[in-house]
């Protein structure tokens, strides 16, 4: 049992998952205790489980993204969710001046790729409707429309500045370092 458990640490460690979530829907004026919202989870490009909270303060449910998924294929896919959340790096953290290290798991995976999905729908919107331009680690905006030709002459005056264009940016750039604003 060890050396099975060494083995699918190493493979995790060496594989990363690609995990996603899409269809999210959340209702802010249901979560009292705990965000409620409803997503489906994606592995490796395939659609597994819908991922809920009721948002009362209790832990996140999962159920087949399919009729095709059996329960105990759901669960084989939890227990694999689990594995690799252990083979990821513990979170820094800090208690009472101590620090800390815990441990990831997958309701806070599941917490983070929402929070992403919902900073990536904000940058996209941000991008379509303005000039987005971000200065260490603060985000600034000129609410006029985002042509090329502008973009370029923000660049030309702000990038020697030391400011950042994200719309100048592909997206897969621009999105770290607008996430970086929100901390």
């Amino acid at each position: 049992l060890l050396l099975i458990v060494l083995l699918m640490k190493t493979y995790f460690k060496g594989n990363k998952m690609k995990l996603e979530i899409k269809n999210l829907n959340v209702c802010d004026f249901a979560s009292e205790e705990t965000l409620c919202f409803q997503c489906t989870l994606y592995i490796d490009g395939q659609s597994r489980m819908i991922v809920s909270n009721r948002g009362h303060g209790g832990c996140d449910e999962y159920r087949p993204s399919k009729k095709s998924i059996s329960n105990n294929e759901l669960n084989q896919d939890l227990e694999k969710l689990e594995t690799y959340c252990k083979s990821l790096p513990k979170i820094p953290a800090k208690l009472n001046d101590q620090d800390l290290e815990l441990d990831v798991c997958l309701e806070g995976l599941v917490q983070d790729l929402i929070e992403d999905y919902e900073i990536k729908r904000l940058l996209k919107k941000d991008l379509k409707n303005k000039v987005c331009l971000v200065k260490d680690d603060k985000f600034y905006s000129l609410k006029e429309k985002p042509t090329a030709r502008f973009i370029q002459i923000v660049r030309d005056t702000q990038e020697p500045e030391g400011f950042t264009v994200l719309n100048s940016l592909p997206f897969n750039e621009a999105f770290p370092i607008y996430k970086r604003t929100f901390s």
